[in-house]
C-alpha cells in the first residue's frame, strides 16, 4: 500500500465516523511496542556496561592503568584481598626470614639453609652432681617442625613465626641416654668386711677396725630415670637437671671378726735356722696367710702347700727318716714347723683337728704332744671349723726375732669362757733298749763310733683348758701322741774271723 492510498483509507475512515477512534487504537499500540523495545535495548547496554566496567577494573588493578587485561581464572580460595591465595601476606616473618609473597616450595627453599644452620648449632645440656653431659646431631637425629610453621603461616597471615628443632625418639636416642646412664648408674654398696690390706686406698667411711678388718658404711647406689630423661629431651628442652634415683644399700652391717687366738713358735737356734729350713718356712707361711673357712669346712695343709719339691721352689732341709732313727736333708724340711704353729693356734681358736699325727721324735720347737707331722702322701694337718662363723687365720715370719707367728679370728667365745689354754703333760717315760750296733769296715781294731744317743720313749697328753677371767672352767682330753724310744746307735769294726 501506496502512502495515497494509505491516507486515502485514513479520510474514509474518518468520514464514516470511524476515523478517531481506529485511528487511535493503532497509534496508542505502535508507541507500547516501541516503548518496550526501547526499555530492553536499554537494559541489555546497561548490563554489557557494568559487566565491562567491572572486567576492565579488575585489569586495570593487576596490570596498570591502560594496560590490555588478559583473562585470567579466579582463585577459589579464601578472600586474600587481591594476592594469591597459595603464597604468604608480606610481613610474614619465619625464623627471621621475611617470605611475604613466596609460596611454600620457594619459602622452604630459602629457609633451608637456616634450619640446617640451627641444627648444626643444636645442644641439650643435661646436668647432675656437678657433672654436665652436651648431646647434640651427633648424638641424636634432629627434626623441625618447619612444615608446620609455614602451614601455621599461610593460615595465619602477617606476623612472625618460629620453628623448632627437636630430637627423633629413636634408637640413637635411646643409645644416648643409656651412655648417661652408665656414667651415672652406681650400684648400692652394703657395708664390707674387708681385711686391712685389702682395705688401703679405699675411699669408704669406716664403721669399726681392729688390727687385721675394716667394716665400711653402707654407700647408696644411684640409677638415672630412662624415661623422664627421655622425655625431657624429646620436649626440646636445652638445659636440666637430670632427675636420678637413689638405690638403697642394705642397713646391715657385717660383725667385726675378733681375735679367737695367737700363736708363735721360734726358729731361733743353729739347728733350725739353715737357710733352706727358713726358706721353706716362709714359703710355706705365705701360702697358709689370708686362709678362711666356712662353717663345716676344712683346711688340709698338704693341699695348701702342695708337693714339696725343687720345681714348687722348696729347698732342702733336715727331716727326720726311718721312724726318727736318722735325719737326712729333704726338699720341703722344716715345713713341719708351719703345721705345728697352725695346730696349736687352731686349738686354743677351739676348731677341731680331725687329721694329725706327731712326730717319730720330739721336735726342738714346742713341748712334746703338740706338734704335727706332715709327710706328703702319708701325714696331714686337717683343721675344720667347729664354729657357726667364718674363721680366718693369718701367718707371717719376723726376721728381726726369727719366729713364725699364725692368728686366728673369727666370732666371739661363748660367755662360758674366753681363753682356750693347750696344756701338755708327759704321762709315760720308756727307757731306750740295749745299743745298736753296725760294721764300719773303715774302722780298725777296738775302735768304737757313736753314730746316734739313745732317746726315751715318752708319751704326752694334751688338754684343752676352757678359762673365764683366766681362771679355769672345764678341762678336755684333746689327744694321747706317743714317741717311741730310740736306742742308741754305734759303729764298729769288722770282727776278725
Amino acid at each position: 500500500m501506496d502512502k495515497n492510498r494509505f491516507g486515502d483509507q485514513l479520510a474514509d475512515d474518518n468520514a464514516n465516523g470511524l476515523g478517531s477512534k481506529r485511528g487511535f487504537e493503532g497509534a496508542h499500540g505502535i508507541r507500547l511496542i516501541l516503548a518496550c523495545m526501547a526499555a530492553a535495548v536499554l537494559f541489555i547496554t546497561a548490563a554489557i556496561a557494568v559487566l565491562a566496567f567491572r572486567e576492565t577494573g579488575n585489569e586495570t588493578g593487576k596490570l596498570g592503568g591502560g594496560a590490555k587485561a588478559e583473562q585470567t581464572e579466579l582463585p577459589s580460595a579464601r578472600n586474600t584481598g587481591g594476592r594469591r591465595a597459595d603464597t604468604f601476606d608480606g610481613g610474614t616473618v619465619v625464623m627471621g626470614v621475611d617470605i611475604g609473597g613466596l609460596d611454600e616450595a620457594e619459602a622452604k627453599s630459602r629457609l633451608s639453609g637456616e634450619v640446617e644452620r640451627m641444627m648444626s648449632e643444636y645442644e641439650c645440656v643435661l646436668n647432675h652432681a656437678g657433672k654436665r653431659f652436651v648431646l647434640n646431631g651427633s648424638d641424636l637425629t634432629l627434626e623441625s617442625d618447619l612444615d608446620e610453621a609455614l602451614s601455621k603461616a599461610l593460615k595465619g597471615g602477617m606476623g612472625d613465626y618460629s620453628v623448632d628443632i627437636r630430637p627423633k625418639d629413636d634408637r640413637r636416642l635411646k643409645a644416648a641416654v643409656d651412655a648417661i646412664a652408665e656414667d651415672i648408674d652406681r650400684p648400692p654398696r652394703d657395708a664390707e668386711l674387708l681385711r686391712t690390706t685389702a682395705a688401703e686406698g679405699l675411699d669408704a667411711n669406716e664403721l669399726e677396725r681392729n688390727s687385721r678388718f675394716i667394716v665400711t658404711a653402707p654407700i647408696d647406689g644411684a640409677r638415672l630415670d630412662r624415661e623422664e630423661t627421655a622425655r625431657i629431651i624429646l620436649a626440646g628442652v636445652r638445659e636440666a637437671e637430670l632427675s636420678v634415683n637413689a638405690v638403697n644399700a642394705s642397713a646391715e652391717a657385717p660383725v667385726l671378726p675378733v681375735r679367737r687366738a695367737v700363736f708363735s713358735t721360734s726358729y731361733n737356734s743353729a739347728s733350725l735356722s739353715a737357710s733352706g729350713r727358713v726358706h721353706n718356712i716362709k714359703k710355706g707361711a705365705a701360702l697358709m696367710n689370708a686362709r678362711s673357712l666356712e662353717p663345716g669346712e676344712s683346711l688340709s695343709c698338704n693341699e695348701v702347700l702342695g708337693e714339696r719339691t725343687k720345681e714348687n721352689g722348696w729347698q732342702t732341709g733336715t727331716a727326720f727318716a726311718s721312724g726318727g732313727k736318722k735325719t737326712e736333708q729333704q726338699y720341703g724340711g722344716g715345713i713341719c714347723q708351719i703345721s705345728t704353729t697352725l695346730y696349736n693356734c687352731a686349738l686354743m681358736a677351739g676348731l677341731e683337728a680331725t687329721e694329725r699325727i706327731g712326730h717319730s721324735r720330739k721336735v726342738a720347737y714346742i713341748e712334746g704332744g703338740r706338734d704335727a707331722a706332715l709327710s706328703w702322701g702319708s701325714a696331714d694337718l686337717v683343721i675344720k671349723n667347729s664354729t657357726d662363723e667364718t674363721i680366718y687365720i693369718f701367718m707371717w715370719t719376723d726376721d728381726e726375732k726369727k719366729c713364725l707367728s699364725c692368728e686366728i679370728y673369727g666370732g666371739s667365745f661363748p660367755d662360758e669362757y674366753d681363753e682356750i689354754a693347750i696344756i701338755s703333760e708327759l704321762v709315760e717315760v720308756t727307757e731306750p733298749s740295749e745299743p745298736e750296733f753296725i760294721i764300719d769296715d773303715s774302722l780298725s781294731e777296738g775302735e768304737c763310733v757313736r753314730i746316734r744317743d739313745a732317746i726315751r720313749g715318752r708319751v704326752y697328753q694334751t688338754y684343752a683348758e676352757y678359762r673365764k677371767n683366766g681362771a679355769a672352767v672345764r678341762r678336755e682330753e684333746i689327744a694321747k701322741t706317743p714317741y717311741p724310744m730310740i736306742p742308741a746307735l754305734y759303729a764298729v769294726p769288722k770282727p776278725k774271723e
